[in-house]
């Protein structure tokens, strides 16, 4: 005698697949086999489980990405940083080690390094101007 077949919601199986969901998840939750899954999706959709959870599991993806740009667009600084490295090829610095530095060189290597430190920190100033500059004048 034959299993009886395993009942699939596939409504609730879509909005699994929108939460990224993987085939062994699915199973676990409609009480199956990770086959049963790909055998369920062959016969009521007539595609792999591979090609049918792509076209789901996109929604979910666009959903993730609409909710990160809104969080950073109000200003949550880990996802702007996040976004930035991700989409604009921003990157963090690499530590300076000074195991890589001769000694000889390990002197002029520091001031140089301390001259554009300053030399940035001379510009941003100078980009805001002193509160004092900012006050009008009487």
């Amino acid at each position: 005698m034959a299993r009886p077949q395993v009942i699939i919601d596939w409504e609730e199986f879509d909005k699994l697949l929108a939460l990224q969901a993987t085939q062994e998840e699915l199973a676990g939750w409609f009480n199956c086999s990770a086959d049963t899954i790909e055998r369920a999706v062959k016969r009521e959709h007539k595609m792999s489980f591979a090609d049918y959870s792509h076209q789901k599991r996109m929604p979910g993806k666009i959903s993730l990405r609409r909710t990160m740009w809104q969080l950073a667009m109000a200003g949550n600084v880990p996802m702007l940083i996040w976004l930035s490295k991700q989409h604009l090829g921003f990157s963090d610095k690499t530590p300076f080690d000074l195991s890589k530095v001769s000694d000889e060189a390990l002197i002029p290597e520091l001031k140089r390094r301390l001259a554009e430190e300053e030399a940035k920190k001379k510009e941003k100033s100078n980009m805001f101007g002193s509160p004092v500059e900012l006050l009008p004048k009487s």
